[in-house]
C-alpha cells in the first residue's frame, strides 16, 4: 500500500546518496549550477533538488504537466507541505522529451542526473551521449539505478510474482499471465512488456567503456552493489536454474549499478590525452580492485548459501 511520508523518505535518502557521493569523491557541486534530471517523473528527486541548485528542468516522456487538469504544480506544493518540505517551486520546470532526443540545446546543463531511470530507457547507449551531448564540458552525468534486468527482483513486479529471477526462466507471455493472475493491471501489464529495456550487466559495462574509449567521457566513480531483496534468495531453486541458462553469479547478484562521468573539454591537446589516459588507467585500477571486492562478496554469499544448505 502506498504511503506518501515512505516515498519521500526513500526519494530524499537517494539524492542524500547522490550528495554524499560527490562529496566522498571530492566534487563540489555549486548552488548556481543548472541540473537536468533525466525520467523525472513527478518530480520526487526535484524537490530536493531544487533546495540546493538554481534550476532544476525535469525531463520525462510523459508530460506530467499537463495531468491532473493542468494543476500539477499546485498539487506538488501541497504534497510537499504536508511533509513539512519547503521547496522554491519557482526552481523546477518540466519538459515532455525522449530521454534518446533530448530538446535541448548543446552544452547548456552543469550537471545531469538520472535515478532509477536508465533501466527503462529502450536505448541506453543513446539516452547517455544525449546526456553527455547537453552538459556543458567540464561539468558532470550522475547515473544510478536498480534493480538491473538480471538480478532476483529485476523485473520490477516481484510484488505480484514473488519467485526471484522468474521473469529470467519465463517468456514474456507467461510472466504477464503470472502478473494478471495476481491482480496485474492493463498498465503494469503494459509497463512490464515496454517499459524496461531488459538490458543485462554487461551491456551497461560495455556501453561506458564505450563512451571513454571514444573519450566522450571521463569516468569519476563507478561501483555495483551486490545482494538479493530477501537473504534466503539465493537458497531458491530459480538461482541454480538461471545459472543453468547461462547467467552469470555476478550479473544475477548485482542490483544496482552507480557511476559519475564528466564531460570533457572540446580540445584533446597532448596534455589533455595524457590526462585523459592517466584518467583511464587509474579507472582501471579502481575497477580491478572494485570487481576484486564484488567477487569476494559473491563468494562469501555463496559459501553462506552452501553452509546453510548442508545444515537442512
Amino acid at each position: 500500500m502506498y504511503n506518501e511520508s515512505s516515498d519521500f523518505l526513500y526519494h530524499e535518502k537517494e539524492v542524500n546518496s547522490f550528495y554524499d557521493l560527490f562529496n566522498s569523491c571530492g566534487i563540489s557541486l555549486s548552488p548556481q549550477m543548472i541540473v537536468l534530471d533525466v525520467g523525472a517523473g513527478l518530480g520526487m528527486h526535484a524537490a530536493y533538488l531544487a533546495q540546493k541548485f538554481s534550476e532544476v528542468y525535469c525531463a520525462d516522456i510523459i508530460n506530467y504537466s499537463t495531468l491532473y487538469d493542468r494543476a500539477l504544480i499546485k498539487l506538488l506544493e501541497e504534497k510537499y507541505r504536508r511533509n513539512n518540505l519547503s521547496v522554491p517551486m519557482e526552481r523546477i520546470r518540466f519538459f515532455e522529451t525522449d530521454a534518446t532526443n533530448l530538446f535541448f540545446e548543446n552544452d547548456f546543463f552543469d550537471l545531469s542526473i538520472s535515478i532509477n531511470s536508465l533501466e527503462h530507457i529502450s536505448d541506453p547507449h543513446q539516452a547517455l551521449a544525449e546526456m553527455l551531448r547537453v552538459t556543458k564540458p567540464g561539468g558532470y552525468i550522475y547515473i544510478s539505478f536498480d534493480p538491473i534486468w538480471t538480478a532476483d527482483s529485476g523485473s520490477h513486479f516481484f510484488h505480484l510474482v514473488p519467485q526471484p529471477w522468474e521473469h529470467l526462466l519465463l517468456n514474456k507471455e507467461q510472466f504477464i499471465a503470472k502478473m494478471v493472475c495476481s491482480g496485474a493491471s492493463n498498465d503494469d501489464v503494459k509497463d512490464f512488456s515496454e517499459g524496461i529495456n531488459r538490458f543485462r550487466l554487461s551491456q551497461y559495462e560495455n556501453i561506458i567503456e564505450e563512451l571513454l574509449r571514444n573519450r566522450k567521457a571521463i569516468l569519476e566513480y563507478k561501483d555495483r552493489y551486490v545482494g538479493t531483496i530477501e537473504p534466503d534468495h539465493m537458497y531458491h531453486p530459480n538461482y541454480e536454474r538461471a545459472i543453468s541458462i547461462d547467467f552469470g553469479r555476478l550479473e544475477l547478484l548485482v542490483r544496482r549499478l552507480r557511476f559519475i562521468l564528466s564531460k570533457p573539454s572540446h580540445s584533446f591537446n597532448r596534455k589533455a590525452i595524457f590526462w585523459h589516459h592517466s584518467h583511464l588507467f587509474r579507472n582501471k585500477i579502481h575497477q580491478i580492485i572494485a570487481e576484486i571486492l564484488v567477487r569476494r562478496d559473491i563468494a562469501r554469499l555463496e559459501l553462506i548459501r552452501l553452509r546453510n544448505r548442508k545444515q537442512f
